[in-house]
């Protein structure tokens, strides 16, 4: 499955979500990443728990806390 190049560099791994360099991935669908620099947009929690991802809400958060990201979207 042609993965490897988005799972490089795992930072962490919690929950059924990985955290890359580059990415947030969830480990049910490895296709779907998410770019650290689009972590400041508000909706991924709604967006991704309209796709079923209900621990999304558990995992958006941590990943802004792990990159450093804030609201306006500076790291």
């Amino acid at each position: 499955m042609g993965h490897r190049s988005s799972l490089q560099k795992i930072i962490e791994r919690v929950d059924g979500w990985y955290f890359t360099e580059r990415y947030v991935i969830a480990a049910e669908q490895l296709s779907y990443t998410i770019r650290i620099e689009d972590l400041h947009r508000m909706d991924w929690e709604e967006h991704l728990r309209n796709r079923g991802w209900y621990d999304a809400a558990i995992a958006i958060p941590f990943a802004r806390r792990l990159y450093g990201i804030t609201k306006q979207g500076s790291r």
